[in-house]
Formats: C-alpha cells, sequence, structure tokens
C-alpha cells in the first residue's frame, strides 16, 4: 500500500500539505495565546487589558476575526460605536458565513442607528443559530424602528422567549410589545 501510495506522489502531496499546515498553525500560536489571554482579562472585567491582548493578537495575525469582534465587542461598551462597526465589518470580510460576525455587524449597525442594513444581517446570524434570543430581540428593535410592527412582535416574542429572563433587555422588550 506505501508502495502505491509514494508510486502516486499522493504520500508526497499529503506530507507537503500537512507541513504546510503546520507552519500555519505554529505561525498563529502567538495571535492565539494573545487571545486567550484577552479573553481571561475579559472574564476579570479587565476590559483596557483585554483590548490590548487582542488588538495583541490582530498584529500577530490579522486574519484574527474572533479578536476583532472581541474588540468590537469591547468598543460596544464603551460606547465607540463608529470603532466597533469598522472592526465588526473587519470581521466580517474575513469570515462572512458565520454566526458572530453577522451577529456583530447588525448588532453595532443597530448601536449606529443604521436598523434597515443591520436587518440584513440579523437575519443571516438568526438562519445559522435560530436560538439566540438576543438577535431576536435586535431584530425587534430594528424592525420597529422601519415601522414592520408584525416582525418587530414576532421577533420580540420570541426573544422573550427564549431568554427565558435571563437577559437585561427582556423587560425592555416586555413593554414594547403592547405598544406595537
Amino acid at each position: 500500500m506505501i508502495q502505491q501510495l509514494r508510486a502516486s506522489g499522493r504520500l508526497i502531496r499529503d506530507t507537503e500539505d500537512f507541513q504546510e499546515l503546520r507552519r500555519r498553525l505554529e505561525s498563529t500560536k502567538p495571535s492565539y495565546d494573545e487571545f486567550v489571554k484577552g479573553k481571561k482579562a475579559l472574564q476579570q472585567r479587565e476590559y483596557d487589558r483585554a483590548y490590548g491582548h487582542f488588538r495583541r493578537a490582530v498584529e500577530l495575525y490579522p486574519n484574527n476575526y474572533e479578536a476583532m469582534l472581541y474588540m468590537a465587542l469591547i468598543l460596544s461598551e464603551r460606547k465607540d460605536y463608529a470603532g466597533a462597526l469598522e472592526l465588526s465589518s473587519r470581521a466580517y470580510r474575513i469570515m462572512p458565513d458565520v454566526f458572530s460576525t453577522n451577529y456583530m455587524m447588525g448588532f453595532s449597525m443597530f448601536n449606529n442607528a443604521r436598523c434597515k442594513d443591520a436587518i440584513g444581517y440579523l437575519e443571516r446570524a438568526k438562519s445559522l443559530i435560530p436560538s439566540d434570543p438576543d438577535t431576536h430581540y435586535y431584530l425587534g428593535r430594528c424592525y420597529e424602528e422601519v415601522g414592520n410592527t408584525a416582525k418587530a412582535r414576532e421577533s420580540y416574542t420570541n426573544a422573550i422567549n427564549l431568554a427565558q429572563g435571563r437577559r437585561p433587555w427582556v423587560e425592555d422588550a416586555k413593554r414594547r410589545l403592547p405598544r406595537l
């Protein structure tokens, strides 16, 4: 069997592919290490330190979209919505087909008073993870803003049911429902 693989060149190609993958993984390890430090700092609510680690992770590996999203989240907490949208956009360009980049694009656009634009990203996030209550809540806010009361009502109802009282916005969603 090995002789057949050698003759076909497949073993050599597989070994070269493996070595290339190994080189890539090793080159991203410093970025990953910074990312892990950033998450630990974030859990300890040390936002400046966390942001620094995430920024360093992106410097070491410019395609580290997860670090960009955490930076965007920190900027959102600081009310730097324009900066959060810029980072969310960079992350989205790298990885457009995952829940987290679509959600953060929608969330960032919502925070920048761009609800009409946010809806597409939030709908895509919802299609990827239908059980995320935050996505439904921000869809409700955006649909309410653009005047689509039926979709807003549906989104708020789903958000409340999915959150089961464990999100800070639940009372806000309950107050908004009767007005629709």
